[in-house]
Formats: C-alpha cells, structure tokens, sequence
C-alpha cells in the first residue's frame, strides 16, 4: 500500500473521472455519489479531494456536451478507458505490469492537462486514428487490473454514504 505522502498516478485519475462521467450519463448517479465512493479509495494517496474530482468530471462532460457531431459518447468513453489500461504495459501475469498503484513521488497531473489529454484522445478517436475498445469491453468485467477492479464494482448505498458524510464532520 502506498504511504500517504505520495501522490496518485494519473492514469487511475483519469479513468476514476471518465468512468464518473460514463455512470452520470448511463446509469444517472450523481457525481456525488460517485466521488464519495472513489475519495474513500484514493485517501490513500496525497492531496486527493472530492472537489477536484468532481471538477474533472465535470470538464469531461462539459466538453462532451460541446463535441455536438459524437454520436455515441458512451463507446467514445469507453474506448477512452480501455486506451488508458492498454497504456500501462502488460506484464506476465496479467494486463498491468509491476505496481501501477504505487504512488508517485511528484504530483504528474493538473485537471487542465488531464482535459487537455481526453479532447485530444476524443478529436483522435473521431478521426480514427485511436485503438478502440473490442466490442462488447467493459472495464467491470476485466480481471487483470487490480485493486481498481474492487473499487469499480462496489456498490455504494444511501447508508455508505450518510456514514461518509457523519466521518466528514
């Protein structure tokens, strides 16, 4: 487990804020819902709050909102995570090779540039040049990518988040 003075990869930021925005637009959960559930897993990591996260998600949307000729924003989306996962390289013992988890020792993302990467990754996709998710792909259902596969899958109820809220205060 990561000690709490190092800092989250961006990868795990990045696919925490797309897969907030995918469940907004396909499931209707609140991001802050969603950002009470993910808080609590990221806490292990430094300077990691719900704002912040919310902010990111709501950057994606907006632009998603903006990029008016996409047709299908949840594919786009979930072309976007599997693009993210197949950039952690695979190792021998499944799709993520070594520690991906392990926190980084500076800060390497602001919500600008983690923006900046989804519109360059969605003006690419558009364009075809991007590698596209197998049809059928759901990240709730690969196997080989750790801890964050436990996180994705929880179910996160009313009562879990009136006991986060009453931790808050």
């Amino acid at each position: 487990m990561a000690s709490k003075s190092k800092y989250c990869p961006p990868w795990l930021i990045k696919i925490i804020s797309t897969l907030m925005v995918y469940d907004y637009i396909v499931k209707d959960e609140s991001f802050f819902m969603q950002t009470k559930k993910f808080v609590e897993y990221l806490a292990k990591y430094s300077e990691i709050k719900a704002e912040e996260l919310e902010h990111i998600a709501t950057l994606k949307l907006q632009f998603l909102g903006e990029v008016k000729n996409i047709k299908d924003p949840y594919l786009l989306l979930n072309h976007y995570m599997y693009s993210i996962i197949n950039e952690v390289e695979p190792g021998e013992k499944g799709l993520i090779k070594g520690n991906p988890y392990e926190g980084l020792k500076k800060r390497k993302y602001n919500p600008e540039n983690l923006i900046k990467d989804f519109q360059i990754f969605v003006y690419s996709c558009r364009s075809n040049l991007t590698v596209k998710a197998p049809i059928g792909w759901d990240i709730r259902n690969e196997e080989d990518i750790g801890e964050l596969s436990d996180i994705i899958n929880k179910q996160f109820s009313l009562d879990d988040l009136i006991e986060s809220v009453s931790k808050d205060k």
